[in-house]
């Protein structure tokens, strides 16, 4: 006869072996699956924010280059050099340069720009204006110029003084960049309307700049100085911050992004960023505000008036 006593603790042995057996089962076929699902949940979310910003990211890229669609030069390459070499004459009559200004076309050239894995073609078509009028003559053609709608800008501007002339006559020559997106939204005319590039609307504001110096030498520069190689390749935002990076183009290390209020220090170039707005950046340098945009070097920032 099998006692009590025993009959208990095989009982009890049993329910041992079943509450461990079960506890396995438990750890194996449901909570570990469990946990699994709940690491999958939440890199799917982490995944779902990370595309949410990339596609904001992208939406705002295409609006951008829908809006240059609009303004830049028309598709056809020889209506664009008609068109805009016409335009160039006329502001430049209108700005006060004396006689018909020399121009010429330069160099067409294929460029790209690579934005969140998308690839955009474009073509830059370069001309050259070469005329003679006064340092308030060039601040009007400058000021109407970047008051224009079109996607252009100026590389260069080299100003001479004419001899010994008193009344402050200059040789101006100037080198322009036009750009040509083949999606443009015209083929047979230049783009309308107005863009406002520059901090006052008012040709008055910008008289002082007249009264400077501009032929003096404010620092000197080595043949090697890297700010003289550098190209602003990108104007936009990194998780919602915007942001742009500049490309030293003699350095083939990592190309450095900048946001407001970082310091941007290549070679003798030393600038604070204060804004960023669109393809636009101002930073302040030496004391005085600048304005860059997209393919801009950073010794070609150009000045805004105190009152900015």
């Amino acid at each position: 006869m099998i006692s009590l006593t025993r009959v208990l603790s095989f009982l009890i042995v049993l329910a041992g072996m079943g509450g461990y057996f079960g506890y396995q089962y438990h750890k194996k076929n449901i909570a570990a699956p469990m946990t699994e699902l709940t690491e999958k949940k939440t890199q799917i979310e982490e995944t779902i924010v990370l595309l949410e910003g990339y596609a904001a990211n992208v939406e705002t890229e295409a609006t951008y280059f829908q809006t240059y669609n609009t303004r830049s030069l028309p598709a056809n390459f020889d209506i664009s050099k008609f068109h805009y070499r016409n335009w160039l004459e006329q502001l430049s009559l209108f700005a006060g340069l004396e006689g018909p200004p020399e121009v010429t076309f330069g160099q067409e050239r294929l460029r790209r720009v690579i934005a969140y894995s998308y690839v955009y073609d474009y073509y830059s078509l370069g001309f050259t204006v070469s005329a003679r009028g006064s340092l308030d003559d060039l601040t009007r053609f400058l000021f109407e110029f970047y008051a224009a709608n079109h996607l252009h800008r100026i590389v260069a501007i080299n100003i001479l003084p004419v001899g010994e002339s008193e009344n402050g006559l200059l040789d101006i020559h100037l080198t322009i960049e036009t750009l040509i997106l083949p999606t443009a939204d015209r083929n047979d005319r230049l783009a309308q309307g107005t863009l406002q590039r520059v901090s006052s609307p008012r040709i008055d504001a910008y008289h002082g700049i007249a009264d400077r110096n501009l032929l003096a030498t404010r620092r000197i520069r080595t043949a090697a100085d890297p700010a003289d190689f550098t190209e602003i390749q990108y104007v936009g935002s990194v998780d919602g911050v915007p942001d742009f990076a500049v490309k030293i183009l003699i350095d083939d290390g990592p190309i450095p992004h900048f946001r407001v209020g970082d310091r941007v220090e290549i070679g003798t170039f030393s600038g604070l960023v204060v804004d960023i707005a669109q393809t636009d950046i101002i930073m302040n340098v030496e004391g005085r505000l600048q304005l860059f945009t997209l393919g801009d070097n950073l010794t070609e920032g150009f000045l805004l008036p105190p009152e900015y």
